[in-house]
């Protein structure tokens, strides 16, 4: 039976009380504000048979792209299965991606949810999950495909309009579109100033335009409508911290990371302990001391290492472990990656042609070898999409490379990433010193031949 909502998805189960959880709890996932299962899980304790609510839950723990969700996706199925012969069609959809999500079989999952939105537009579940499971396999404009013409169906006063918009920007950001991008982020914070996601989708735009002055006002603005109110806070601090650390202000990129690292556990997300180690990485190859911060980071992968589910998180891991002087760790990081890049799954693909020569390449440059690592990384650089992520998470890489290719003495290749760096987009002021340095190589280079 349909209920009312955004553009009226069907419900087959559930009173009215249970789909006002549903629809509160959805609220809070789409806006990254709040926490949903805390008005979910009181809905399905008093109607088990509540089939959307499980799939919600199942949707939850898709969409956190850590491997210790499983037991939250695996309980939420066990509930849905005696329920699934009742269900409707878009609910048996919904499980079957997220029974496919289980099973390891990524790609696939981003198109049963893409077919989910493509036949109810107004499933901002499905269209979340799509661009959570786009961004875990590196299709960006997968997402943006599937979020365009949904955001045609809607209609501005619509409730729920600002989720479609501010997913769209963040699409439109992750495939370059950084202009548009900004300009819907900004119509959907309009629409509802507390919308992390959307505050997020803004502020990606911005950093990969080389606006980081911008940025940084931006977050700085909006700091009340994102900050310790959900589940992106510590993301945006990040976000916040890249921004200072591009205008060159490494203490106080600093002060952020600390402020966020005393406000949340490092041990809350995979994902938070990526950030860090990302950002710290960068800190690295900027050749600053960052002390003891490397420790809690480390001990948490070397704590997780068996967990191996996402390539991109074990090449961060590797960060953290290699700078860290965690080298057995490190080694058994390896070791864990060789036995996962075994067999012909796109997945074990992805870890031996990208993921394990990045993680060696990271090893490698911590351990001062850097022409081994520019040999290792600079033929992925066009082909670490793969590894998902975003464009920024990804990009801590190619700058290992630059810097890799001007401590080697890699003149051409250091002058040719300028290059390319340049014509994305305005150069940031630490940018623009990373692009002096390796001018002086090349130029110093060119002297050399020349005496020859």
């Amino acid at each position: 039976m349909p209920r009312a909502g955004t553009l009226s998805v069907p419900f087959s189960a559930g009173s009215a009380h249970a789909v006002a959880a549903y629809e509160a709890a959805l609220d809070r996932f789409l806006a990254c504000s709040g926490d949903p299962l805390a008005v979910l899980e009181p809905a399905l304790a008093a109607e088990p048979g509540f089939a959307a609510g499980h799939l919600l839950v199942a949707g939850l723990a898709v969409a956190a792209w850590d491997k210790r969700s499983f037991p939250l996706l695996r309980r939420s199925l066990a509930a849905m299965l005696p329920l699934a012969a009742s269900a409707n069609e878009r609910e048996r959809a919904h499980f079957a991606a997220a029974r496919a999500w289980l099973a390891g079989e990524h790609r696939k999952v981003a198109g049963q949810y893409a077919a989910i939105v493509r036949e109810w537009p107004g499933d901002t579940l499905a269209l979340r999950l799509t661009q959570a499971a786009c961004v875990f396999v590196g299709r960006p404009g997968g997402h943006l495909q599937v979020v365009a013409p949904a955001l045609a169906t809607w209609r501005p006063e619509m409730p729920g309009y600002e989720h479609v918009l501010a997913m769209h920007a963040y699409a439109l950001a992750e495939s370059g579109d950084g202009a548009r991008a900004e300009e819907s982020g900004r119509r959907a914070a309009m629409l509802r100033p507390r919308h992390p996601f959307a505050i997020h989708a803004v502020a990606h735009a911005l950093l990969d335009r080389g606006r980081a002055a911008e940025g940084a006002k931006w977050l700085a603005e909006s700091a009340a409508d994102w900050a310790g109110i959900g589940g992106l806070a510590r993301h945006l601090a990040w976000h916040d911290a890249l921004f200072q650390l591009e205008l060159g202000r490494i203490d106080r990129a600093l002060a952020i990371f600390d402020a966020s690292s005393r406000k949340s556990t490092v041990a809350g997300s995979a994902s938070d302990a990526g950030d860090d180690a990302a950002f710290l990485w960068r800190l690295e190859l900027e050749g600053v001391d960052v002390g003891e911060r490397w420790r809690p980071i480390a001990d948490l992968w070397a704590e997780r290492a068996g967990d191996a589910f996402w390539p991109l998180l074990d090449v961060h891991a590797m960060m953290a472990l290699a700078a860290g002087g965690r080298d057995a760790e490190a080694g058994e990081l390896i070791r864990l990656m060789e036995s996962a890049a075994k067999g012909c799954t796109r997945g074990a693909g992805v870890v031996r042609e990208v993921a394990l020569p990045a993680a060696r390449a990271v090893a490698a440059f911590a351990r001062g070898q850097y022409a081994r690592a520019v040999d290792l990384a600079a033929p992925l650089r066009s082909d670490l999409w793969r590894l998902g992520g975003s464009r920024i998470q990804r990009d801590a890489l190619d700058l290992m490379v630059l810097e890799a290719a001007i401590r080697a003495g890699r003149g051409r290749l250091a002058r040719a990433i300028v290059a390319e760096r340049k014509a994305a987009g305005p150069l940031t002021p630490r940018a623009r010193v990373q692009a002096a340095r390796a001018g002086v190589l090349t130029d110093a280079a060119a002297r050399l031949r020349a005496a020859a």
